[in-house]
């Protein structure tokens, strides 16, 4: 039987605190649209794993371990069916310390690991029945110079994309998405 979980938490960072991107510093004085932290598990004949997508630029490998621990602990899922990932956002707080963190940036850190490993719990204790479907379809693409994969998720299933460099026509977009029974 296949079961499956979500869960999406709030993970904003602290006001003063420092955020990454564009190559300067920056600290958050506002925000245009709510960073979460995006979990799923997904179990079939009682093997669970899980994955969770920070809006954040990216997570270092000590956050990155805390988090797997923590989410580990909290739900018995196999730290080696634990992933964690970014989405690369430029409006996410930082995941590591550094020679200029401040009290806003460690607090948030931490909440943000623990948030991270909530979410998968969550998503944990929401297991529920379900029907998944795996597919692709052709991309239209515009010519492009760069790389771009993104790994989306919704409450509703996950969307990997990848788009190949020359914007060739043969890319496609995967997807899965589960149907409660």
């Amino acid at each position: 039987m296949f079961r499956c979980g979500f869960c999406e938490l709030d993970i904003t960072p602290f006001a003063q605190s420092h955020m990454h991107g564009m190559f300067e510093e920056r600290l958050m004085i506002d925000y245009h649209a709510t960073p979460y932290a995006k979990a799923v598990v997904m179990e079939n004949d009682g093997e669970k794993v899980a994955i969770v997508a920070l809006d954040s630029l990216y997570v270092y490998p000590t956050s990155y371990h805390e988090i797997v621990k923590r989410a580990s602990e909290l739900t018995g899922i196999k730290p080696e069916n634990i992933m964690v990932t970014a989405t690369h956002s430029h409006q996410g707080g930082i995941t590591e310390y550094y020679d200029k963190h401040n009290d806003a940036d460690r607090f948030y850190i931490q909440f943000v690991r623990y948030r991270a490993a909530d979410a998968i719990a969550f998503a944990n204790n929401r297991l529920e029945e379900a029907n998944v479907r795996f597919g692709e379809r052709d991309v239209f693409l515009a010519p492009r110079d760069e790389v771009r994969c993104w790994e989306l998720m919704s409450l509703d299933g996950i969307r990997f994309e990848h788009i190949r460099p020359d914007g060739s026509k043969d890319a496609v977009t995967a997807y899965c998405k589960y149907y409660r029974k």
